[in-house]
């Protein structure tokens, strides 16, 4: 037996030509007390990210608790009950807003380039003498020395008393 539920939810897919996502904020209740009798629930803030059905819980002072990713069909919504992966009951309260994020950092093509690359190639400036790489101009790249010559050959365990070869019977 099922009936329709209709929720106040706004649709959950994100066409491929958008470049924003919805993030639902809920109130929520939580707590650290999993195997406790009498649990001490503490306020907090939900926020569910319909992008990759993230949920990340945050203490009243927006101090991060813990996050998990939602495995269900149906949307999160008021009087769900989770288990973060840190090991934190939440109850899910009242819907408190909506916002969108930018999702265009997630599709640009990451490139490996340096920083000093970047300040280049974003304005246009000349490689000074510490970017120079290589011998050219008459400078040497330093090379790293071993550490054995930075701090000396080994003199044994440090901390350790030494034990004499000669008995003190030995040694009258």
């Amino acid at each position: 037996m099922s009936s329709a539920v209709a929720r106040n939810t706004p649709s959950l897919n994100v066409p491929a030509t958008q470049n924003t996502a919805p993030v639902l904020e809920f109130r929520c209740l939580y707590t650290h007390d999993l195997r406790r009798k009498s649990k001490r629930w503490q306020d907090g803030g939900l926020r569910y990210h319909t992008f990759n059905k993230r949920i990340m819980v945050y203490d009243t002072a927006k101090n991060y608790i813990g996050d998990k990713h939602w495995h269900e069909d149906d949307p999160i919504q008021n009087g769900d009950e989770m288990t973060l992966d840190k090991g934190v009951i939440v109850q899910v309260g009242e819907a408190v807003g909506s916002t969108e994020t930018d999702l265009t950092p997630l599709f640009q093509k990451k490139t490996k380039e340096s920083p000093q690359r970047e300040a280049r190639v974003q304005g246009n400036v000349r490689p000074g003498p510490s970017m120079r790489t290589g011998t050219a101009g008459g400078q040497t790249q330093h090379r790293h020395r071993p550490l054995t010559a930075l701090l000396g050959t080994n003199r044994g365990l440090q901390g350790k008393a030494v034990l004499p070869t000669k008995s003190p019977f030995e040694a009258r």
